[in-house]
């Protein structure tokens, strides 16, 4: 037994060892990564050079222009001036490859009445530079410079360090990621995620993520709650998603948190029940960071954090009890989209969070043999999906897992004619309780209904929108709306992304898992990873994995079940509530609305039928590598590059 602990020990050591060198070698890889991008910084820097001084503009389009005699390298673009709304601007670059030819470069973006300077990253050697301006009259621009100074960029080093560290544990750390895949998962969610919330800035940039910060900040632990001018401009969305740059994020941090000084107003707590379960960890995070006397920047920032280490929470937990598919919820739940959502205001990664724990725990009961499944674990798993349907009720349908668990446990207790009579009664009992509560949750609808309010219950935003009118509208024509609810939900066609054109162009899995809204969807050729990666999760079981449990065969038609009906409901939401009155069509569904079905649809599509000739290392390294590669890549391209540089 001593050598057995010595070995332990020792063995600790090593690991932890192995470890410390793996985290120096991602530094000093992130440093030499660092110092390449600031390459021509350190070759050919200066300070902000100007390339002209402007007059305000009268006419109708202003055109600045300008030509080098040599070629410059402008590492970014800096328009000096003000804006009397957000404005765009229109940028047209000569510039020189690294072959010495010469390419031309267009970019648009944006200045923002509440920035003094427009910031354009630019990284390129430049021979001509041509501004324009569409609306002269809204932009009164006094200069414009370039810069190319050396700057060590923070979140690039730490996105670095964190990419090579990750990639580190899934060459070297074989046992870890194998037995002890809750660590990489952990470490991959909340750095990614930290990145996100940090970057993302202290404003809307997720679906109604304005809306759902006011329910946070109104749902105060006190009765009263205080707000100021930042507070109540955050309350409605401005569109500042298109800060592009460090320096302009950090000149909008600076604003918000001057205009957080000025116009305080108290008002009273809205907060309910319903709110503190669905925005708890937010609520929580967000009025500590105001009670210890963070800057507003900082307390939205903090409130987003407290989201995110929940439901990483969570989800570890559920990796750490799942007996099977562990590599599955880690994959899923480091997609941009699941990570996205958890590091928001929104409840959307809490409801995801909550429903993949407690199918874990339904799992793990109906894998015991009959008779011996733990009710604790049965009622904790029942609470967890009771939490995700008071987020979001159209994932009710998902309590029908329990169906198989709950008889085996109550089959063998009504071993005579009068228990179950009893258990019988008892049944019926709970049916009623339940049609009552439907009964007096849809009392208002049928009230209206009565009273010709056609319009209760829509989203304005849908248009002409209503539950009561489009309910009368579906009575009257059965057939129709029985029809348009086959073609739109077997067709797959119908989901959008915030009403863009050009983004409903890509493809579904792409919008499900690789979607940060309005910051980016990584594009269609990304799916060449992503749809090999989910065909290898979802329908091969690595080897080592125990085998199908006796009862698979019951679970998986409650699982088909439970996500059908979730699904037919998520359509049926969109329709009654944002589709206008009478419309052929289903508005308003997007597939993020499918990721909290996930895991059940995992074990409805679950076979032991195909297999591979890969070890459970192999399988896990691809898996994670995979995940890593797809998570990374949508970071890069729409937090680091198209925020924090």
């Amino acid at each position: 037994m001593i050598s057995n602990n010595i070995n332990a020990k020792t063995d600790r050591r090593k690991q932890v060892i192995h470890l410390a060198v793996e985290i120096l070698a991602a530094v000093a890889v992130a440093l030499l990564l660092e110092f390449a991008f600031n390459y021509h910084a350190i070759t050919e820097g200066y300070s902000s050079i100007t390339i002209m001084d402007i007059a305000p503009s009268t006419e109708e389009t202003a055109i600045y222009q300008s030509e080098f005699a040599e070629p410059i390298y402008v590492k970014k673009l800096i328009l000096h001036g003000t804006a009397k709304k957000k404005s765009a601007y229109n940028i047209s670059l000569v510039t020189i490859n690294d072959f010495g030819a010469e390419e031309v470069l267009e970019i648009k973006d944006y200045m923002f009445k509440e920035l003094k300077s427009a910031f354009t990253n630019i990284n390129k050697k430049v021979k001509q530079i041509q501004i324009t301006l569409t609306d002269p009259s809204e932009i009164q621009l006094t200069g414009i410079s370039c810069s190319n100074e050396f700057s060590l960029n923070k979140y690039r080093i730490f996105f670095n360090v964190l990419v090579v560290f990750l990639v580190l544990l899934i060459l070297f750390e074989k046992k870890l990621i194998v037995k002890k895949t809750w660590v990489f998962y952990m470490i991959a969610a909340l750095g990614f995620g930290s990145l996100i919330s940090v970057m993302a800035g202290p404003y809307a940039v997720t679906w109604d993520e304005e809306a759902h910060y006011s329910v946070v900040h109104n749902a105060s632990f006190s009765s009263k709650v205080s707000a100021n001018s930042a507070v109540k401009k955050s309350f409605s969305r401005k569109g500042w998603y298109a800060v592009n740059t460090a320096e302009e994020s950090y000149l909008l941090k600076r604003y918000l948190n001057k205009k957080a000084e000025s116009g305080d107003y108290v008002y009273n707590s809205t907060g309910s029940l319903k709110n503190y379960i669905s925005y708890f960890p937010m609520i929580l995070a967000y009025h500590f960071g105001e009670k210890i006397g963070l800057s507003y920047a900082n307390a939205y920032i903090l409130g987003r954090l407290g989201n995110l280490v929940f439901c990483v929470l969570l989800n570890i937990l559920a990796i750490i009890l799942a007996r099977r598919k562990k590599v599955l919820i880690a994959v899923i739940g480091m997609m941009p989209t699941v990570i996205f959502q958890s590091s928001m205001y929104t409840y959307d990664g809490i409801c995801f969070s909550f429903i993949t724990l407690g199918t874990v725990l339904c799992v793990n009961e109906i894998e015991k043999e009959k008779g011996k499944e733990n009710l604790l674990n049965i009622l904790f798993s029942a609470v967890l999906f009771g939490c995700g349907c008071i987020i979001k009720p159209v994932y009710f349908p998902v309590f029908l897992l329990l169906l198989p668990v709950i008889w085996r446990r109550i089959n063998v207790c009504l071993n005579t004619k009068m228990k179950k009579r009893i258990g019988t009664g008892i049944l019926c009992f709970l049916c009623l309780v339940m049609v009552g509560i439907l009964v007096m949750k849809f009392q208002p609808l049928v009230r209206n209904m009565i009273e010709g309010n056609l319009s209760y219950g829509g989203d304005t935003r849908g248009g002409n929108t209503g539950m009561a009118g489009q309910i009368l509208s579906m009575i009257h024509h059965p057939i129709a709306a029985l029809k348009m609810f086959i073609r739109d939900i077997c067709a797959l066609d119908n989901f959008r992304n915030f009403g863009d054109g050009a983004e409903n162009t890509i493809l579904i899995c792409n919008q499900m898992f690789l979607n940060l809204y309005v910051l980016g969807t990584l594009k269609e050729v990304w799916a060449l990873i992503l749809l090999p990666l989910l065909l290898l999760i979802f329908l091969v079981k690595p080897q080592g994995e125990p085998e199908s449990f006796q009862n698979i065969k019951i679970f998986r038609k409650t699982c088909i079940a439970g996500v059908v009906l979730s699904v037919i409901l998520i359509w049926l939401a969109m329709y009654l509530a944002f589709t206008p009155i009478g419309a052929g069509s289903i508005k308003g569904v997007q597939t993020r609305y499918y990721l909290p079905l996930v895991l059940p649809f995992a074990y409805a599509v679950w076979n032991n039928k195909i297999n591979v000739r890969i070890s459970k290392l192999r399988y896990y390294q691809i898996a994670l590598g995979s995940g890593l590669l797809l998570c990374s890549a949508c970071i890069y391209q729409y937090i680091i590059f198209g925020k924090a540089l």
